[in-house]
């Protein structure tokens, strides 16, 4: 049994700790939770297992400024505007102030240091150095002004409260100039989009195992804007009251901090491949089958009307044909999508079929050796190859 050291055990104590608390804090809406539940354990777990590695301790940043940014309704308005509210109410809409540019910070970062945890070498590293401290120091910037601005609703808009931390002074009608907000909200995004640029640099030139891991990331960022993009549209054509459009994102916001553990221990690289294949094919197979549902109750109720008043049997009639429809649909698209984002696991099971094929007809065992050595090879690339052959004596 191996022993555990006394601080790793203090220190995995201390995350478990750690991570429970925020998630108790994050029982606002079920995106909180989730969120902050999956970046929150992904990145203890990442400080427990790769403690030299900054990733763990960036998604954990992450998971704390995105508390910062949700509201809490229990506000004391007139209290934190006089400037006598509690230190509870005031540190939370301090820390809030900061929270939504800083959290663009440490996504910069993220994208910068993924997947090794340090920055490139030569002129892109000196960016994203540049960039990170820039966009770190202006992040910072609403936390030492005199007054924080709180929105306080629809109707009575935003008010300015004391900052009673400013080194300047706590002022309520302090306003601060245009420019600087600019600065302020523009620099973090900017060294974000950096970031994002020597990510997919490093993506065409790295090498394999590096392309790997940036893959699983850039598939859960992909799944993440597709279901954004779904969202919105389903509420742009059903109205506010879609909120049934919004479940994939829901799904797919969790899924980033899974990614990134993923790829940076190296867990099963090799599968991201068939889940995007698998994945796409499922989505399109489901969207195929549910417009041809709908297309045939529709079109069979008119149909049909004349004849029966009820629909069951149009609803009957599509469910059979999307049955009947299910398997052939699923084979053509399943092979369509292999053979575009799951190539090698493709050309594998070509090259067997193939070979299976020439078995059946080859009776010289020599000529079967070299078509067995050029078909593993072809198919595996292993670094060595070495044939065992039974002696007919025996």
């Amino acid at each position: 049994m191996t022993r555990i050291r006394p601080v790793v055990l203090v220190r995995r104590i201390a995350l478990t700790a750690l991570v429970a608390w925020l998630i108790a804090l994050a029982r606002i809406d079920p995106f909180t939770l989730l969120n902050t539940a999956a970046s929150a354990g992904i990145g203890a777990y990442l400080i427990d297992r790769r403690p030299r590695n900054p990733i763990g301790l960036l998604l954990l940043a992450i998971s704390v400024l995105g508390l910062g940014t949700t509201g809490r309704p229990d506000h004391d308005v007139a209290a934190l505007a006089s400037g006598t509210a509690s230190w509870n109410d005031f540190l939370w809409l301090w820390f809030g102030a900061w929270a939504g540019s800083m959290g663009f910070v440490c996504y910069a970062a993220l994208a910068f240091v993924f997947p090794t945890g340090v920055l490139s070498k030569g002129r892109w590293g000196t960016v994203g150095r540049i960039a990170l401290a820039l966009a770190a120091a202006l992040a910072f910037v609403p936390a030492i002004a005199p007054a924080i601005e709180l929105a306080v609703s629809e109707e009575v808009g935003t008010i300015w409260v004391p900052n009673v931390l400013s080194p300047l002074g706590a002022d309520a009608s302090f306003r601060p100039p245009p420019i600087g907000v600019v600065f302020v909200t523009l620099i973090p995004i900017s060294a974000m989009a950096l970031g994002a640029a020597d990510l997919l640099r490093r993506y065409r030139r790295g090498p394999l195992i590096e392309r790997l891991q940036i893959r699983w990331l850039l598939a859960s960022i992909a799944a993440l804007v597709l279901a954004i993009l779904f969202g919105l549209a389903v509420f742009v054509s059903a109205g506010p009251g879609s909120s049934w459009g919004w479940l994939p994102a829901l799904l797919a916001g969790p899924t980033l901090a899974p990614a990134i553990g993923i790829a940076v221990l190296r867990y099963r690289l090799y599968e991201i491949d068939r889940i995007i294949s698998r994945t796409l094919s499922w989505a399109i197979v489901t969207s195929v089958l549910v417009a041809v549902f709908a297309g045939l109750v529709v079109g069979l109720q008119a149909a049909l009307a004349g004849i029966t008043q009820g629909q069951t049997l149009a609803v009957a009639a599509s469910t059979l044909v999307a049955f009947a429809l299910f398997q052939p649909v699923r084979r053509r698209v399943q092979r369509a999508v292999d053979h575009r984002f799951d190539r090698a696991r493709y050309d594998r099971e070509r090259t067997a079929a193939a070979f299976a094929d020439r078995l059946r007809t080859e009776v010289d065992l020599e000529a079967v050796a070299g078509d067995l050595t050029r078909s593993v090879d072809g198919a595996l690339r292993p670094r060595s190859l070495v044939l065992w052959l039974k002696d007919g004596a025996e």
